[in-house]
């Protein structure tokens, strides 16, 4: 009885402990889009001082005097500390980094040689400003432009990074406390559920789902409450920012205005005071509009910016107009003469916050899948631990049991794959003279080719020596690959680091597929496979997301390193649920695997004739090579490179890779069902590649995000329909059925992978005089017009040996095992 007790103890601490991790994951989440926010908001504030110094600056300049020799400076930089608390230093600088101006008497050495870096670089230009790090101050930099409207130099900004993150704390100390206390109410109820699915996990004849549907609401639940105070929070201080924003622009004008009030001037008498408020209004997006008002109500003066349209739905998420700021006039005489009033344009506050709520739905996503696939592991732990369930039910289903495993592993793979390419630009260009753009590509190139060198052996040694061996030394050699590429300080150890990793990737990717091709029947293969293909895209799905966010909060460093060490998540899990596979694996094999198993030969047996195939051949040369040329080469070269160029974030770059996966996961098990019922597999192929070459096309004429969005969106259609058709079509080949489905898939693979290395690598180096985005539209269009070549392949092939063909329109049932689709790789549908 005492033992029993300790293991349901033991079991309800082990539920409660996976579920809080996925609680805290999306907590995390939510409270990095949070603390990135806030700071950008806090940054806001000083910026906006640098840019009043500034345009103060520029209306000195105007008359022709250089910067260096600017009378009153000293004065401008004392108003602009004393108007915005916490700043330490304002400074003055030239383009060439030359301080000419500064509240203190030293300041540090390095600041100098930051400043014309940043002129040099471009970061730092006349329509941008930038920001930088010091011995622990942050400088934020705006540029000074002279009457001919070139850069003069730059008015800096420093703060201390402890009043930063004093104000970020205090700012967000609510918002911990109100996520401790949710959590803490969700501990209750999932502790609860958890003796609750103890309970069920002795009676297998429980539904999954049932047993997990409501921890499930709890956790989505928790999530749902840590959103909305995420979106309220991020309402009032967006609003509050704004109107603070535009008082402080109102204020200024009021009291520039009071002074020449107070020498007896009437409204009427200030010439160029429209030309002021309108620069006055270009300091600050707060602001709309600034209008000079008699006592009547006439406007003397005003100045407008053109304000975007709010939708209905958009200002509802605002909650209420932000009013307008008015200060009262006075003449000489101590009379009111007419009033300042400021429109605080609106769009800005619903702008930022529509950007939060696309953060906020990604992390809900994100948490989800993450939630889904932690409920899996632990409906597999529970039932493992059940007393009362038979010794072959307690191991767990075979057809799901190793889907926690791909999902770990994919997990921490895609970490990294949305800034692979930006982190090799940060190393160099440069590389044994080769073009620039190829140079980016080598690194993804690389990875994928040294996949396919082991991916196409790890089947053949998976059967000799077992799957643990080949995961176990791949998860190994991509942890060293990831450490390395953390630790890269050149172009070229880089490039090798990511094919450490490829060689990696191949052997564990396959060892997992093994493992099912070995203990799961072949009435239950296919649900397998199934369930490995979507750990992949939620691991995909989860692992992007979660980089891009590291990668915008931490760095490209801390993500790589984090997916070489994280590979012991996959290989915790991989004991945790499968040890009963590695410890005593023969007394788990199955009658048909050692049957086919037996008959030994060589990884490339069988492909001298599969090679002869006129239909088996050009699926492989016009779609599967195509298809990889144009997925890989948009969604990890392409994608990353072009949003970064056009000002997209490291999180919006993640976001639009995670939209491949969800379609895929939306769209892929209602398309592969319809085209299991259909005979003739051809139209779907070419249909697929059809549709990924449209929306490739589409960046021939728009290279927009939105653009970017619908390419990736019909890419992820195309794999849904192109790859069970093209797969189905491929094993019902009457050649590949009489010598070998494994050579056949082997094949398969390898030209899966030449396309996924050739990708990156066609989209560098052809068209250079095109942009980036016309190069993958011009890629989309060979895909489809392939894809049409192989429907004139297959029907030829018909039409002149319809008995004989290589394909047969009505497959044979197999002498033996029915033939699982093969689960196509990450790479390829993730």
């Amino acid at each position: 009885m005492q033992r029993q007790f300790a293991n349901s103890l033991k079991i309800v601490a082990g539920s409660l402990f996976l579920l809080l991790l996925a609680l805290a994951t999306s907590g995390i989440l939510t409270f990095s889009a949070l603390e990135r926010a806030q700071r950008d908001i806090l940054s806001g504030t000083f910026e906006l001082a640098g840019r009043e110094g500034a345009e103060q600056v520029e209306s000195g300049l105007r008359f022709g005097r250089p910067l260096a020799q600017f009378l009153g400076l000293e004065e401008i930089l004392q108003e602009i500390r004393g108007d915005a608390t916490g700043i330490d230093d304002v400074l003055a600088a030239l383009p060439d980094g030359t301080i000419v101006g500064s509240l203190q008497d030293d300041w540090p050495a390095a600041l100098s040689d930051s400043i014309a870096t940043r002129f040099a670089s471009g970061e730092m230009s006349a329509e941008s400003t930038a920001a930088l790090s010091i011995d622990a101050t942050r400088y934020f930099l705006t540029p000074v432009l002279d009457r001919n409207g070139a850069v003069a130099g730059a008015i800096v900004v420093g703060v201390a990074e402890s009043v930063l993150e004093e104000r970020l704390d205090s700012s967000i100390q609510g918002s911990i406390a109100f996520m401790i206390a949710v959590t803490a109410i969700a501990a209750v109820l999932l502790a609860i559920v958890a003796g609750r699915l103890r309970a069920r996990a002795d009676q297998p004849q429980t539904s999954r789902w049932r047993t997990l549907l409501v921890p499930l609401i709890v956790l989505l639940g928790a999530q749902a409450a840590y959103s909305f105070d995420v979106l309220r929070i991020f309402q009032n201080n967006y609003a509050s920012a704004t109107s603070a924003a535009a008082e402080r622009l109102g204020d200024s004008v009021h009291d520039d205005l009071a002074q020449l009030l107070g020498l007896g001037l009437s409204l009427e008498r200030l010439p160029g005071l429209d030309e002021r408020l309108q620069r006055v209004i270009s300091v600050s997006d707060a602001v709309r509009g600034i209008s000079i008002v008699d006592p009547d109500g006439t406007v003397r003066h005003a100045a407008e910016r053109q304000p975007d349209s709010v939708s209905p739905l958009a200002a509802s998420i605002l909650g209420h107009p932000v009013d307008d700021i008015i200060r009262p006039l006075t003449g000489a005489d101590g009379e009111i003469v007419g009033e300042v009033r400021v429109t605080v344009d609106e769009t800005v506050v619903v702008d930022q916050m529509a950007n939060q709520v696309i953060n906020i739905v990604t992390v809900v996503v994100t948490s989800a899948f993450f939630m889904i696939e932690l409920f899996i592991l632990l409906d597999i732990l529970l039932r493992r631990s059940a007393p009362s369930v038979p010794a072959l039910e307690r191991v767990g289903p075979r057809h799901i049991i190793a889907r926690p495993v791909m999902f770990g592993f994919i997990f921490t793979w895609a970490l990294p794959l949305s800034f692979v390419p930006l982190k090799m630009r940060t190393l160099g260009e440069s590389l044994f003279g080769l073009p620039p753009d190829i140079v980016l590509a080598l690194p993804i190139s690389a990875e994928m080719g040294c996949a396919l060198l082991t991916a196409v052996v790890a089947g053949r040694i998976a059967d000799r020596v077992g799957w643990f061996r080949p995961f176990l030394v791949g998860l190994l050699i991509s942890a060293l690959g990831g450490i390395t590429a953390a630790l890269a300080t050149d172009s070229l150890v880089f490039i090798l680091a990511r094919g450490l990793t490829g060689l990696g990737y191949g052997l564990s990717w396959m060892g997992i597929q093994a493992f099912v091709i070995r203990y799961c029947p072949s009435e239950s293969r296919g649900r397998a496979l199934a369930n490995l293909m979507a750990g992949i895209f939620a691991g995909f799905i989860c692992g992007t997301a979660v980089g891009g966010v590291l990668a915008e909060q931490f760095g490209y460093e801390f993500v790589l390193l984090a997916s070489g060490l994280m590979v012991v998540v996959p290989l915790a899990l991989g004991w945790g649920v499968l040890r009963e596979f590695i410890i005593g694996p023969q007394k788990w094999d199955l009658a048909e695997y050692t049957r086919t198993a037996s008959g030994g030969g060589s990884a490339f047996a069988g492909w001298n004739r599969l090679l002869l195939s006129p239909q088996y051949l050009g699926a492989l040369i016009l779609s599967v090579v195509p298809f990889s040329i144009a997925q890989v080469g948009l969604l990890y070269f392409a994608v990353p490179l072009y949003l970064s160029e056009i000002g997209s974030s490291q999180a919006d770059i993640g976001r639009i890779l995670m939209v491949y996966g969800i379609v895929i996961i939306l769209f892929g098990p209602m398309i592969s069902t319809y085209i299991d019922r259909r005979e003739n597999k051809v139209p779907f192929i070419v249909l697929g590649g059809l549709i990924g070459g449209a929306g490739l096309g589409v960046l021939f004429l728009d290279g927009s995000m939105l653009s970017m969005l619908v390419a990736v969106s019909f890419l992820g259609l195309s794999s849904s329909m192109a790859e069970p058709a093209r797969s189905s079509f491929i094993l019902n080949l009457k050649v590949v059925k009489e010598f070998g489905v494994s050579s056949a898939i082997g094949l398969q693979r390898a030209a899966d992978k030449l396309g996924q290395m050739l990708g990156p690598l066609l989209i560098a180096a052809t068209f250079t005089s095109f942009g980036m985005e016309r190069r993958v539209a011009l890629i989309g269009f060979a895909f489809a017009a392939a894809s049409i070549l192989f429907a004139v392949v297959a029907v030829l092939r018909s039409q002149r040996s319809p008995v004989t063909a290589d394909d047969d329109a009505r497959p044979e049932p197999p002498a033996t095992a029915p033939v699982s689709t093969p689960v196509s790789t990450p790479a390829r549908d993730g």
